[in-house]
């Protein structure tokens, strides 16, 4: 029978593996110990070397692999760019523009389109898109698998090719457990004709830690005057961590909301972390008035030197002369910025006669008055 003929096979392979082992411990039982040690460095170098040429040989196959597929996937979107170029310049109806794409093609070819949405505007984009759109069902597919860069991308696409018939399926890539991914999603969604959608954004933000605050805040600015009251909201709200509310703070700025002016007054009495006292400050000086200036005023004796930075910068443009008073010590202040500023902040107030007088006297950061008052007779 066959089973009992591979049985017997393999009991030979037994047989002949324990009689290769005998007389391989006999070999080495009969070599001294310095010939056993050169041949155990002789056989490790030959492993290694196997070892390299194997992995070597993977890199080239990859590479050579990698170089066809760019070189076919380059052929086929040549043979692309003369219909697409006929349809977007085509005088015939939207329903009538199409492209002859294989099934398998369809991913290359969604790709393809996706490079031009940043070249293209109005009727030409619009034409775009109606082309992409029958291939959007295997993108929403590809959202649910594939490593994060990939989900990534299949996101963006969504959103460029698919808005706003697949906002809940964008919507549930807000929930994506790498970051990338729900970044991506949240700038889908972040768009002015939807401002409602800052409500389901703001909860995830503090999961973006790695990103750049101006990205943030210019993501949650770019809802427009319609998502304000949710970003003032969420700025006033402890459960929000410090960056959240930062963010909203840099946001309402860029906006100009002059609504959230006495708000921020009055989280600048209670705010701990110098950080959020910054932000609020810069966003007093954009939107505040003079009401407030006693409360930045109390904020040039931080121990932070930002806060003092930024409650002189806000000083500037809510102050009047009478306060340079205040600023005068802050030119010889520790931090040679927030002396820079003092100096700034003073001639913002009129107050020259501060820095001529700073200027000639033998203290520290001098020079910067100094340095102030030439940049004032220069312009």
């Amino acid at each position: 029978m066959i089973s009992d003929r591979i049985v017997d096979q393999f009991k030979q392979i037994l047989s002949w593996a324990d009689h290769f082992w005998e007389l391989l411990q006999g070999y080495y039982q009969k070599l001294p110990y310095d010939d056993i040690a050169l041949q155990v460095i002789a056989i490790t170098i030959l492993i290694i070397f196997i070892i390299t040429v194997i992995l070597s040989a993977t890199v080239v196959i990859l590479r050579t692999k990698n170089t066809i597929k760019a070189h076919r996937l380059h052929k086929l979107e040549m043979s692309w760019d003369k219909d697409l170029m006929k349809i977007i310049f085509s005088e015939e109806a939207d329903s009538q523009l199409s492209v002859k794409i294989r099934r398998y093609q369809r991913q290359a070819f969604l790709n393809y389109l996706f490079k031009y949405t940043q070249r293209l505007q109005g009727v030409e984009l619009e034409r775009i898109k109606t082309l992409a759109t029958p291939y959007l069902p295997l993108i929403v597919r590809g959202i649910q698998g594939g490593y994060p860069e990939l989900r990534a991308r299949h996101v963006n696409i969504l959103g460029t090719f698919g808005f706003p018939e697949y906002i809940e399926v964008i919507k549930e890539a807000l929930q994506d457990k790498a970051p990338i991914v729900s970044m991506t999603a949240a700038w889908a969604l972040a768009r002015p004709e939807y401002p409602e959608h800052c409500r389901i954004i703001l909860p995830v933000l503090n999961l973006f830690d790695q990103w750049s605050m101006n990205f943030l805040s210019s993501m949650l600015a770019g809802m427009g005057p319609g998502a304000a009251a949710d970003l003032r909201s969420a700025l006033s709200d402890p459960v929000h961590n410090s960056r959240v509310r930062i963010a909203c703070a840099e946001a309402l700025n860029i906006l100009g909301d002059l609504e959230c002016a006495d708000l921020s007054a009055k989280l600048l009495e209670t705010a701990r972390d110098p950080e959020l006292q910054a932000a609020l400050l810069r966003l007093l000086g954009k939107v505040g008035i003079d009401s407030h200036r006693s409360i930045v005023q109390k904020h040039l004796n931080s121990e932070h030197y930002i806060v003092r930075l930024h409650a002189l910068s806000c000083l500037g443009q809510l102050g009047i002369a009478a306060d340079g008073e205040l600023i005068r010590n802050m030119i010889i202040d520790d931090s040679s910025w927030v002396a820079l500023q003092a100096a700034r902040t003073l001639l913002l107030l009129q107050r020259e006669d501060i820095l001529r007088e700073v200027a000639l006297l033998d203290v520290p950061n001098a020079s910067l008055a100094r340095q102030v008052l030439a940049e004032e007779r220069a312009a």
